[in-house]
């Protein structure tokens, strides 16, 4: 009996150290709801210790938890358990949550019940937070902007689908739900999933996979896939996210295109082309930039160091103020090639900005002016030569565009014209030069139009008197011939005037004398011929005289006392360019 009663405490003691190493608390009570078994767990959540719980009423001692039980009885008299939960809502998690299950316990006669009570507080704050993040899923599912598909990793059969996937591919849900891609043809390259899938079995995840699937209506969209392994339920299943890049891969398309374009443009453009950003470095360079400075340009610093040192000074602050204060900017100057040769360029730098960014770049153009320079230089030395050559002519020297309005005169068409070059370039010549014939005074139309007209030179006319300037009239002569260009083409006319007043002058005294000298000719006949008849009247006298005395006063009287002399001619110095005399009919 001893051994026995010595067993039995050790079974006791046992059954203790079970139950009060339990995570439950647990509670033994008689049909009336005296406690007969309290362990650990029960003294820790009530407060109550064993030894003031048992024989009380189990309902007044924890009556938050227990306080409720009206149905001991019918649990012992069924012989089925009976369970409840404490929480007023199931999704409180104010206060602590409580599983309370009645199991009834008869035996050897006696009835009674043990009563589980479970803290469930955690595993249903647990629970909450799943439904939550469950809903949240659902909602950032089926409300993404995004395309989203969760399927089977084998059979890839679809599963879930968002409203997104099924209007970019253009399906409904039935048509979907429960076939794979495969079986619809929505994959324009099955290669992809192949391969995808076997990197995913490895790696659980993968991001931005390339592919293409095809529309509903045969349409291809270019997507970027992301697949992940995620659990739902007891199994595992693949959740793809696929990114709609058809519009931006064409706007890619479209901007590669057009640097394409614009690359080709600039390589072939007949001038030097640049582009730097904020920082200065050179994001573009065409190939005549590159042959003329080199690929070790890389930017504006090094760019800087070639030009020419009096000329940098200036050009500095112009790409700066370009570039930061957006102005545009042309400007001359000298740079060094990469030969090291000193060469004139154009530059033409224009602001670029990015609006979205807000950083600001520059577009440069180039030009190499040297040849240009070279010309200007010798157009200017061939200006200035040919001002000296128009200058130290002595006639009046005047040029005209093809409509006759004055671009040029030489300072003795100033003094013909009573004016200055400055104040009638661009005017008509018309309005300054005024001509009448030398006969008739009646005005005669400036030259120059009929030059341009007919395209024909004239030669110098005479008989015409300039009535403009301030010294009055005076005789001059005009002549005249059409400008061409290098194509032949009338540009002009020029004119050239000379005053002829000293020759008309000349002419007039040398008519003059010409008409003196016809008179004397004319004289000195008659006075021969007179003296021839006198002679013979002399001699016919004489005779008398010699046969007779008586005749000596009618000698002397007969005698002239003046005799006329016999004629000169004489003749006046020649004129230059003067017309060869004219004798005056007899």
């Amino acid at each position: 009996i001893e051994r026995q009663d010595h067993v039995l405490r050790k079974l006791h003691g046992y059954l203790a150290n079970i139950i009060n190493s339990m995570p439950s608390a647990l509670v033994g009570i008689d049909r009336q709801g005296l406690v007969t078994q309290w362990n650990l767990r029960a003294t820790e959540w009530s407060g109550v210790p064993e030894n003031q719980a048992l024989d009380h009423d189990v309902r007044t001692l924890w009556p938050e938890i227990l306080g409720a039980i009206t149905d001991i009885d019918s649990v012992i008299d069924s012989r089925k358990p009976k369970a409840w939960t404490t929480e007023a809502s199931a999704n409180s998690v104010t206060k602590p949550i409580h599983d309370i299950t009645i199991y009834p316990l008869v035996t050897n006669g006696i009835e009674g019940a043990v009563i589980r009570i479970d803290d469930i507080t955690e595993r249903r704050k647990a629970e909450l937070l799943v439904r939550q993040s469950e809903d949240r899923f659902h909602k950032a599912f089926f409300s993404s902007p995004v395309a989203m598909v969760i399927s089977e990793i084998d059979s890839s059969v679809f599963l879930e689908v968002n409203t997104c996937f099924l209007n970019m591919l253009g399906y409904t849900r039935e048509e979907v739900i429960g076939h794979s891609a495969t079986d619809l043809g929505m994959w324009a390259d099955p290669n992809c999933r192949t391969s995808a899938l076997q990197d995913i079995r490895k790696e659980k995840s993968k991001r931005n996979i390339p592919a293409k699937f095809n529309t509903k209506s045969g349409d291809v969209r270019h997507l970027l896939w992301s697949i992940e392994v995620i659990t739902m339920g007891d199994r595992e299943v693949l959740l793809s996210i696929l990114h709609d890049i058809t519009e931006r891969k064409s706007l890619e398309d479209a901007i590669r295109t057009s640097e394409r374009k614009f690359r080709a443009l600039a390589d072939n453009a007949p001038v030097m082309i640049a582009v730097f950003g904020p920082d200065l470095a050179y994001s573009f360079r065409n190939r005549d930039w590159l042959e003329f400075f080199g690929d070790d340009i890389t930017s504006v610093p090094l760019y800087m160091q070639r030009i020419h040192d009096q000329d940098a000074i200036s050009v500095d602050p112009l790409i700066r103020t370009a570039r930061d204060a957006q102005k545009r900017h042309s400007i001359e100057y000298r740079v060094r090639n990469h030969a090291g040769d000193c060469r004139w360029v154009l530059d033409i730098t224009t602001p670029i900005s990015d609006p979205e960014s807000g950083t600001a770049g520059c577009l440069v153009t180039a030009v190499d002016i040297t040849m240009q320079k070279d010309s200007e230089s010798r157009i200017m030395k061939n200006e200035a030569n040919l001002r000296a050559t128009l200058n130290s002519i002595a006639d009046a020297v005047i040029a005209t565009d093809e409509n006759g309005r004055i671009v040029r005169m030489n300072p003795v068409a100033e003094e013909f014209l009573g004016t200055n070059q400055d104040s009638c370039i661009g005017s008509p010549l018309d309005e300054h030069l005024s001509i009448v014939n030398g006969e008739t005074r009646q005005r005669i139309p400036c030259p120059a139009g009929q030059i341009i007209q007919s395209g024909k030179p004239v030669g110098l006319t005479n008989h015409l008197i300039l009535t403009s300037g301030h010294s009055g009239d005076r005789h001059i002569a005009i002549g005249g011939a059409p400008i061409r260009n290098d194509i032949d083409m009338i540009i002009g006319a020029v004119l050239v005037l000379r005053d002829v007043t000293r020759e008309h002058d000349l002419q007039a005294q040398l008519v003059h004398a010409q008409k003196m000298d016809a008179v004397g000719q004319l004289a000195g006949g008659i006075a021969h011929d007179f003296n021839n008849m006198l002679g013979g009247i002399i001699n016919a006298s004489e005779l008398m005289l010699r046969k007779t005395d008586s005749l000596t006063d009618l000698q002397k009287n007969a005698a002239p006392r003046n005799p006329i002399p016999a004629p000169t001619r004489t003749r006046p110095p020649p004129l230059p360019h003067a017309p060869r005399p004219t004798a005056l009919p007899t």
